[in-house]
C-alpha cells in the first residue's frame, strides 16, 4: 500500500488556519511582518501540490519568495533523512520541514523564522509531535521555537 496522500479540501482550511495561527504566534517574537510564500509538497512527489503567497506579500516579491519556497521544498524532497533544510542550509531566506506525509516550505523570511513557522504548522496539523518539533528545533538550534511556551 502506498503512503501517497492527496490533499483534501477540508485539509486546506485546516492548513491555512494553522499557518495563520503560527504566524500570529511568531509575530510576537518578530519586529517584521511574517510575509512570504508557502509551499506544500507530498513526500513522494517532487512537485508542490499547494502554494500561496502569505501575509500580504508585496506583488513584486512573490516570484522570488515562491522560488525560495520551492527550492527548500526540493531540498527536503532530495534529502529524506533531514527533518529541516536548516540542517544543510543554516543561514538562508527560507526553510523547509519534513513530516511523514508532507514537506512544508516557506520562502521570503530569514530561515530561523521560516523554520519556526513551518515547525509550528507541521505540529498544528499533526505531522509532527511536540517532542519531534522540539527535538528538531534543538538539532537546528532554533531559539524561537525553544523559547516558546508549549
Amino acid at each position: 500500500m502506498s503512503l501517497f496522500r492527496t490533499l483534501e479540501l477540508m485539509e486546506i482550511g485546516e492548513l491555512m488556519t494553522a499557518l495563520s495561527m503560527a504566524a500570529e504566534i511568531l509575530q510576537r517574537y518578530s519586529d517584521e511582518p511574517i510575509r512570504g510564500y508557502f509551499s506544500l509538497t507530498n513526500v513522494e512527489v517532487d512537485s508542490p501540490i499547494y502554494q500561496i503567497a502569505f501575509g500580504g506579500l508585496e506583488p513584486e516579491k512573490v516570484d522570488e519568495a515562491k522560488g525560495l519556497a520551492e527550492h527548500y521544498g526540493n531540498i527536503m524532497f532530495q534529502a529524506p533523512e533531514m527533518g529541516s533544510s536548516r540542517e544543510s542550509h543554516p543561514d538562508s531566506p527560507g526553510a523547509g520541514v519534513r513530516g511523514p506525509d508532507w514537506i512544508f516550505a516557506f520562502g521570503g523570511i530569514h530561515c530561523i523564522k521560516a523554520e519556526a513557522l513551518m515547525l509550528m504548522v507541521a505540529y498544528k496539523v499533526s505531522q509532527l509531535s511536540k517532542d519531534q518539533t522540539i527535538g528538531l528545533a534543538r538539532r537546528t538550534e532554533n531559539g524561537l521555537v525553544l523559547g516558546m511556551k508549549w
